[in-house]
């Protein structure tokens, strides 16, 4: 049979084809079996760009050579008495090898979860299964690839939470079996107290140290209410798992610590166990992923994850799997929230979270991200925390004071005189008009207060008064006002002092035309380099 090659699914070709994943299917006659190679490819030529399906058809794969499959694949599709099929499964995609990788992984799940000993080589291998022609599932981190083991906790993690919805929904069958648990089950469990898994025997979702009290004791109320074991086997779940030969709660904390304190607790409490097949190639950050998911709010007097608790998971998935942008100069680090290891996280909290929620989040592990590279930045270039928060600590106060000291000498010689009635302020870039503003309309409007209720005698005026007295002190209107600018880095420092952004010369001249309707001398901005040595 002449060989042949067609696209199963043709209505996934695009009109213009930048990179692909295609799941190949080659039918061996002799064994009676399709068998699987999955493969990536880019396509950088314009012509090949405008043909995807040409282009996808006319590539065979490689080994050694570009286009040139490996032999034993080569053969099979020369022999092979029916069409070779080509799925498209992901095309024009950033991280177009994370998904081959999963792919591949998926494939002989859940045999592929964890590499087996080689007995030939004596190392340890995955086995991607005898009919994948594909023994490796790696390549470069700039197009998603992840390590074998942050690949299968993520697709185990993915699995786990269908099960458990499937498990969960009343309409099928249960997928888990449960036991009914005694109270020296529970004692045992919560005897490490503040000790979450691995140091103690549960693993708590939620940003605490353990179960909130309040919810606690709600929940022996309820248990107190109707002490029946049979009842709570059904109205809400329990789960936990065996690692390392130990059980683990890993969702209903509050619950066995509820029941602990409960009437029910002589006739014990219901668990699903969650075989460990199910969860033992989780990551930590997985398993705390899974506890906190578990938490989504969907039964009665749930103490449903809350915002902190998911910045905090969403955060640790990001930094722990690297899944950041490159590192520049200054900045980067930032999260790849389009990364495809991230795009089910919110899944599941579609009762609890908004659009808005989300956003939310993902703003707040942004935040933290640019807070980690700042570090890291005035590490590498020895800078001094300027904000406020960092200027509490003394030797950054000191460095900071000295910097200041250093500017006021040249503002006087600028003058030829000292500065009169000045009054210093800090801004951070990008609010200098607005920290200028703010400054002096507040003190004005306070001035101008103070001044109407000083003379009256009623009590809510004397107390004003007093309150105003001890805001303004003897405080008025600057002749003069220095406003030192605080840089995160000394590149932001560089950038603004070049004129970069917020440092434009027309953007301060429009700064200095409105503070010089306010004041009578003159408005200083200087800029502070962080940087302990000058540059």
């Amino acid at each position: 049979m002449k060989l042949k090659k067609i696209i199963v699914n043709e209505q996934k070709l695009p009109e213009k084809l930048f990179n692909y994943v295609i799941r190949r299917k080659i039918w061996i006659d002799k064994d009676n079996i399709w068998k699987t190679y999955y493969y990536t490819d880019s396509v950088s030529i314009l012509e090949k760009q405008l043909n995807p399906e040409k282009t996808i058809l006319e590539y065979n794969g490689s080994s050694n050579k570009k286009n040139v499959p490996n032999p034993k694949m080569h053969d099979d599709m020369i022999n092979s008495s029916k069409p070779i099929e080509h799925e498209i499964l992901v095309v024009n995609s950033d991280y177009i090898g994370w998904y081959e990788q999963y792919h591949i992984m998926s494939h002989n799940w859940p045999y592929s979860r964890k590499p087996k000993l080689d007995p030939k080589t004596e190392t340890l291998k995955y086995d991607f299964g005898e009919d994948c022609y594909n023994k490796h599932a790696n390549g470069a981190t700039s197009q998603g690839y992840v390590t074998y083991a942050e690949m299968a906790s993520s697709i185990q993690l993915e699995k786990i939470k269908k099960l458990i919805d499937k498990h969960e929904d009343k309409t099928t069958e249960k997928v888990f079996s449960d036991e009914l648990k005694l109270l020296e089950w529970y004692e045992d469990i919560f005897k490490t107290g503040e000790k979450p898994y691995p140091n103690g025997r549960w693993i708590q979702g939620r940003d605490m140290s353990t179960a909130i009290t309040s919810h606690v004791s709600g929940l022996t109320e309820d248990f107190n209410k109707n002490p029946d074991p049979e009842h709570w086997r059904q109205n809400g779940y329990q789960y936990h798992i065996t690692k390392n030969g130990l059980e683990i709660i890993i969702g209903g904390n509050s619950r066995g610590r509820g029941f602990i304190n409960s009437s029910m607790r002589n006739k014990g409490m219901y668990s699903n166990l969650i075989p460990e097949e199910y969860i033992d190639v989780l990551t930590q950050e997985d398993l705390e992923d899974l506890s906190a998911w578990l938490n989504k709010l969907t039964t009665y007097r749930q103490k449903n994850t809350n915002e902190e608790t998911l910045v905090l998971r969403l955060y640790n998935k990001v930094v722990k799997g690297n899944l950041l942008t490159r590192k520049t100069k200054d900045a980067g680090g930032l999260p790849k929230f389009d990364h495809p290891a991230l795009l089910n996280f919110f899944k599941g909290y579609e009762n609890q979270l908004s659009k808005n929620d989300i956003k939310s989040v993902k703003n707040k592990v942004t935040k933290k991200c640019e807070k980690d590279r700042a570090e890291d930045v005035r590490r590498e270039e020895g800078s001094i925390d300027t904000s406020n928060r960092g200027l509490k600590v003394a030797s950054n106060k000191d460095v900071w004071d000295e910097k200041i000291e250093e500017q006021l000498t040249p503002i006087e010689k600028d003058l030829d005189r000292t500065l009169e009635d000045h009054e210093k302020i800090k801004s951070v870039r990008g609010m200098i008009g607005k920290t200028i503003i703010n400054y002096l309309c507040g003190l004005k409007g306070m001035l101008i207060r103070y001044e109407k209720v000083k003379g009256l005698t009623d009590e809510n005026s004397v107390k004003e008064t007093k309150e105003l007295e001890e805001k303004i002190g003897k405080k008025k209107m600057p002749h003069d006002l220095v406003v030192f600018v605080n840089f995160e880095t000394g590149a932001k420092y560089e950038r603004f002092i070049d004129g970069g952004g917020s440092g434009s010369p027309e953007k301060l001249q429009a700064i200095q035309e409105v503070a010089s309707r306010m004041i009578d001398g003159r408005l200083f901005i200087i800029s502070i380099d962080p940087r302990i040595k000058k540059s």
